[in-house]
């Protein structure tokens, strides 16, 4: 990455590729806490409270993506604003001491905080509160919003507040800031991508996901509730398996993931009966050095494509995992809402496109410490499920792993996931075992049920016309044609999360109504859409009860 350091003033830029993604994610949960992170630290021993406040604020002194916040102009371009101070950098001190149940309390106030939303216009994008459990026993807890960072940026927190502490607890200098800042890679990733390395890149993916396969299907285990919500249960998985993965990644010059990737795919072809599985993953997208020690939002969701045709055996099962994710990785650098304009698939209502279903890997080094007499133990790692049906995520917590599965439960119970682990373990054993893997009699097809996918409801009313033309005009605008039908899908026409954001940014400022983004993913045929405006009140959603 060549040098385009930004100097560290307050300042406006436009938002990297991550960010802009998060912030239309963000939207279509309508500013809901759904992609809040938080990470802990433990303090145990006489704690130097002053230390703890100077080092968060040195931490925000260190990391421009802690400063900035998010404006989006009119047309539905986003900038970020990277301020010089932060007043509210601070952290809060509560006492629970005095509580029935000071952990107990501890994890309502954890839980309270995670479900807090930020606001991203305004600010701050991080929340720093300290816990007073006993004379010698505190929580530093602190808050993100996923705009800010990623999962690397999580371990380098970590050792941050912990470098940062014990630095102001012995009245010493902080370690140096990172030689260059978040903002510096989003200008250089702009340039490189736009120098030619974008078109490429896509035309692997346009490759890969050209005629993509149905969606993967699950087991119908329990009865689905519609408003189950989303649901996290977390497995432990015992050493002695994880070791055998690790020995068997070895002998085929796989990683971790790879071996368990392959064991999903395994588990996903039986179920629905293909041998053509596309999953999704998340990569950490930091192929440079000195963006190492940064925090900010670097991460991108890639495609899987795995061919599981013939029956492989482990070994070959193992070969075909590992080329596809090393083919995924070589193309990581295109951002996600990049491949899905540039292929413009069918979608459903609001639904990602290729995967309903995320496998993940994360191994974050966050290692205890002691600075004098306190010692410092990590906090386990805490997110809300994000809106998809299932990720599964390969975590280590603890120096142990456990498999953490998110699931949207109107699609995926609770039962239907211990149905899962079950399966996937018999899965794993046999590929540590070398036995052959289980066929579809052990895991069979007639288990699950095919994923029905909601159709837009329509609101069954005439639009306004003057609402319908604006749609119209807007449509045209933001996809570059020259006319659209009445009976027209959005998306079908090669519209994407951004496009949808500068439509209803657009008609917010023709109409004086507040349309949101999801609206258009609720109802992306052009008459419906239309319509669902003509519902709406200033600044509300679409009536459409009895």
């Amino acid at each position: 990455m060549t040098d385009t350091r930004v100097e560290a003033a307050q300042h406006v830029l436009p938002a990297s590729f991550a960010q802009r993604r998060m912030w239309v994610l963000e939207q279509l949960e309508d500013g809901a806490p759904t992609y809040n992170s938080q990470l802990g630290l433990r303090f145990t021993g006489p704690v130097d409270r002053h230390a703890i406040a100077t080092a968060v604020r040195r931490l925000v002194r260190r990391h421009e993506a802690l400063r900035t916040t998010f404006d989006a102009a009119p047309d539905g371009e986003l900038f970020q604003v990277i301020h010089t101070e932060v007043p509210t950098e601070l952290p809060s001190w509560t006492d629970l001491a005095g509580c029935v149940d000071p952990e107990q309390a501890l994890a309502e106030r954890i839980d309270a905080e995670l479900r807090t939303p930020f606001d991203l216009g305004a600010g701050p994008v991080m929340r720093a509160g300290v816990y007073r459990l006993a004379p010698e026993e505190h929580v530093l807890l602190v808050t993100l919003d996923h705009i800010t960072c990623d999962g690397w940026s999580m371990g380098l927190l970590h050792n941050d507040l912990v470098a940062l502490y014990a630095s102001a607890a012995a009245d010493a200098a902080p370690p140096p800031e990172p030689a260059v800042q978040y903002a510096d890679f989003a200008m250089w990733q702009r340039d490189w991508l736009r120098g030619g390395e974008l078109d490429r890149q896509l035309g692997y993916w346009r490759g890969t996901l050209a005629d993509p396969p149905p969606m993967v299907t699950f087991p119908s285990a329990g009865a689905a509730r519609p408003d189950a919500g989303r649901g996290t249960v977390v497995y432990p998985m015992a050493d002695g398996l994880v070791s055998g993965l690790r020995a068997l990644g070895r002998r085929h010059d796989a990683s971790l993931f790879v071996v368990v990737t392959a064991a999903f795919a395994t588990l996903f072809a039986r179920y629905s009966g293909r041998t053509d599985i596309v999953l999704g993953t998340v990569v950490a997208n930091r192929n440079q050095a000195e963006i190492a020690d940064v925090v900010g939002m670097f991460a991108n969701t890639v495609a899987l494509r795995l061919d599981l045709s013939g029956s492989p055996d482990t070994a070959e099962l193992i070969v075909r995992t590992r080329r596809a994710v090393l083919d995924a990785q070589a193309h990581e650098n295109v951002p996600f809402d990049e491949v899905v304009a540039a292929l413009a698939p069918g979608r459903a209502t609001g639904r990602t496109p290729f995967f309903n279903a995320i496998v993940e890997h994360t191994d974050i080094e966050r290692e205890p410490a002691t600075v004098g007499a306190v010692r410092l133990d990590p906090m386990p790692l805490v997110t809300l499920p994000i809106p998809i049906d299932l990720v599964v995520n390969l975590r280590r917590e603890d120096g142990a792993l456990a498999a953490v599965w998110h699931h949207d439960s109107t699609v995926v119970t609770a039962d239907a996931v211990a149905v899962m682990q079950e399966h996937l373990l018999a899965v794993l054993t046999a590929m540590t075992e070398g036995t052959p893997l289980p066929k579809s009699d052990a895991i069979a097809p007639s288990t699950v049920n095919p994923l029905a996918l909601p159709a837009p409801r329509p609101t069954g009313e005439r639009p306004d016309d003057r609402v319908l033309a604006a749609a119209m005009a807007a449509w045209c605008e933001v996809l570059g044609v020259g006319s659209v039908a009445v009976d027209d899908d959005f998306f079908e026409l090669g519209g994407h999360s951004l496009a949808a954001t500068r439509v209803a940014s657009r008609l917010r400022k023709v109409l004086t109504v507040e349309v949101r983004t999801r609206l258009l993913f609720e109802y992306p045929v052009l008459t419906e859409f239309a319509a669902a405006i003509g519902g709406l009140p200033a600044g509300g959603r679409p009536d459409h009860s009895p």
